[in-house]
């Protein structure tokens, strides 16, 4: 598939374009920017020095949050409770730290803990602006990290205000994206904090979430996908419910024509056959 990208024809438009969306997935560049476009960002560090980390929760009053410093791969497989484990952000103090060799084998990222309102996703297609109030704090396990709660979270359609809007706006034409979801803290002030932005975030579950129309605007930025797209909301908006069951049967019917996944692992009951040049075969 990345060899793919280098065959495209010059005209083609991809949302994002595929070296701009890896560039702009890397936190570090992307709190710079964010800070150069004007957004109001945490304290932060990006270390695995063991005294610079300790140090930092100690000035931050001794409470931060921890999370991986990359995105792709923050999720395993625990054979023994049989189920797929994920890393979500996590807050910390000096005491919950593990050694130092630890932490110099672990580069991370971390920020003091913000007082929170609520987090706000904010996702954007060119020009046009869709605002989320995730109400995080309502659960316990969801108030550092809203994704730990996801499914059970209540959510609302949020104005997110000229402001925030034209900053998503610079900052997505600065990493050279057409689209973006980006994350914030509001704090009880009404403060508003940039987390981060993923370049191809998740965004329908939104609709069903919050009732905004985002899927009828994505199907017309797919058709004119400009950087300075502008969404003019039909009298009647085609909503995700009116597609779903279609959705899930034209899933059902693709996923007839693919090899089944477990016919490509072999048995452990069975021996590995090895076969040899000359054609003779040597069980294992």
């Amino acid at each position: 598939l990345f060899g793919l990208w280098h065959h495209l024809p010059p005209e083609t438009i991809c949302i994002n374009p595929p070296s701009r969306a890896v560039e702009a997935d890397r936190k570090p560049y992307q709190i710079r920017v964010a800070r150069e476009v004007g957004f109001a960002i945490p304290p932060t560090l990006f270390s695995n020095d063991p005294a610079k980390i300790r140090g930092s929760i100690r000035k931050w009053g001794g409470r931060a949050i921890y999370k991986p410093l990359g995105s792709r791969k923050n999720f395993w497989w625990d054979s023994q409770a049989q189920r797929l484990v994920t890393l979500f952000t996590t807050a910390i103090d000096e005491s919950s730290l593990p050694d130092d060799r630890t932490l110099t084998l672990t580069p991370g990222i971390y920020q003091p803990l913000l007082p929170k309102a609520f987090d706000l996703r904010v996702t954007v297609f060119g020009h046009t602006v869709f605002g989320t109030k995730i109400l995080s704090q309502e659960q316990e396990r969801s108030q550092i990290d809203w994704r730990n709660g996801q499914r059970t979270l209540h959510y609302e359609s949020f104005e997110a205000g000229t402001k925030i809007s034209q900053l998503c706006i610079s900052m997505l034409c600065k990493l050279g994206l057409l689209m973006g979801c980006f994350d914030f803290v509001v704090t009880p002030d009404g403060d508003v904090v940039f987390l981060e932005v993923n370049e191809g975030g998740q965004f329908l579950w939104l609709e069903s979430a919050s009732g905004a129309p985002i899927l009828d605007a994505f199907s017309d930025f797919l058709i004119q996908p400009r950087a300075d797209f502008r969404w003019q909301p039909p009298p009647a908006p085609l909503r995700i419910q009116q597609v779903q069951v279609l959705a899930a049967e034209r899933m059902a019917e693709a996923a007839e024509t693919h090899v089944d996944p477990e016919s490509f692992y072999l048995d452990a009951a069975e021996p590995a056959v090895e076969v040899k040049p000359d054609g003779q075969k040597n069980s294992s």
